[in-house]
């Protein structure tokens, strides 16, 4: 498959259906570096590997783990990674970091809409306007500033959700930005490490849109956003929680702050299930708002 930018995948072929949490298995992972010459190179473990990044939550059965990257130079470099909902048409959860290249900025905002190629064609919703809902960004075009390609990857349909357009121009941008920030500052942290999303349990839905070519699209009744701050070998977590609707002008932030572990009961996602338990329990149900500027 020929891809539309020139970037570079990672993916269990393309689109790996999850096995169980924990599985040890030796998956092999198509790199397809695209182009007008596609290359394709065979590399044992790469989406083991992926999984095992301090960003990334605990796989779910069933469900289809994606990871984007870009070749920066000689380096490949992960642009952000989904776990997808195949029942939902929407993503679980999207999780991206912040470090000496992704933090920099290069590039401004582009608009290249696409279907993301990485999901089989029957699980591509198409890129016309949600009905009475913002095509919102889960990993924000303004996140991945490093490279034109890096920004393209943000504009894949796996990477919206259906929002209110106050809620996404209002309580959620500004949480956007403030994260940025603090992302984007090298003395703030030396590795950011981000997971966002909405919620797509059945009882956590207020109900789905349709799409174009007849599938339905779930719509999240709250969002979430983590982060995990590592700075000279510590670390720090933060949480928020957000019911999707009208905040007003005005809305603090700051009162939408919770624990990961409140996040991890509500949701039944496992964030940063990769560090060591004993700081796992400690970030996680721990947090200082006023480290985080707030």
């Amino acid at each position: 498959m020929k891809s539309l930018f020139k970037t570079l995948f990672f993916a269990t072929t393309l689109a790996l259906t999850l096995a169980a949490c924990g599985d040890d298995d030796d998956h092999s992972s198509n790199i397809h570096l695209g182009g007008d010459t596609e290359k394709q190179i065979t590399q044992k473990n790469a989406s083991a590997n992926l999984k095992a990044r301090l960003e990334m939550p605990a796989p779910k059965t069933g469900n289809i783990f994606v990871s984007h990257a870009t070749l920066e130079g000689s380096d490949s470099v992960v642009t952000y990674s989904y776990e997808f909902d195949p029942a939902k048409n929407h993503t679980r959860w999207v999780a991206w970091r912040f470090d000496n290249k992704t933090r920099k900025r290069y590039v401004t905002r582009g608009n290249a809409w696409s279907d993301d190629p990485a999901l089989p064609t029957s699980m591509r919703i198409g890129t016309t306007y949600f009905d009475g809902y913002n095509r919102g960004h889960i990993c924000p075009s303004a996140d991945r500033l490093y490279s034109r390609q890096a920004n393209d990857l943000t504009f894949y349909m796996s990477n919206m959700s259906p929002q209110i357009g106050y809620f996404n121009a209002g309580i959620w941008a500004d949480m956007e930005n403030h994260m940025r920030n603090l992302g984007q500052n090298p003395s703030f942290c030396d590795t950011l490490y981000i997971v966002r999303g909405g919620t797509i349990r059945d009882d956590q839905l207020k109900g789905y849109i349709n799409r174009p070519n007849g599938l339905k699209m779930a719509v999240p009744k709250y969002y979430f956003s983590v982060a995990l701050r590592a700075k000279n070998n510590t670390y720090a977590a933060i949480g928020f929680w957000f019911e999707h609707r009208d905040y007003g002008e005005g809305a603090d932030i700051a009162a939408q702050v919770v624990s990961i572990d409140l996040i991890e009961e509500k949701t039944g996602i496992d964030f940063f299930h990769n560090l060591p338990d004993k700081v796992e329990a400690v970030v996680e149900s721990t947090v200082t708002p006023s480290l985080w500027g707030l």
